[in-house]
């Protein structure tokens, strides 16, 4: 849809002159454009760290030493023949 401009009016990026000379002037270049405001603010976003994967973390930091000393057990009760932990299923009893 065809708007008319004036001298000194504001245009855009993306505005074409249908007939004529049109002469534009950057009034915001850079760290200044709307585009360059949004790199910012994803910049920072990506930054910051979620308060539930700060949770996450500190339980991965104890969970998988524990899980891996678990496993490690278990392999080596089973090579010098001391039963390992009874499964889960075993201790579930059918109704």
């Amino acid at each position: 849809m065809p708007v008319t401009k004036t001298a000194g009016a504001e245009v855009f990026v993306g505005t074409l002159a249908e007939s004529g000379a049109l002469i534009v002037e950057a009034t915001r270049v850079g760290d200044d454009t709307t585009l360059a405001g949004i790199a910012r603010i994803v910049a920072e976003a990506q930054q910051r760290e979620a308060p539930i994967q700060r949770t996450l973390d500190r339980l991965a930091g104890w969970l998988v030493p524990v899980m891996l000393a678990l496993a490690r057990w278990s392999s080596r009760s089973r090579t010098i023949g001391i039963a390992p932990l009874p499964s889960l299923s075993s201790l579930v009893r059918a109704r």
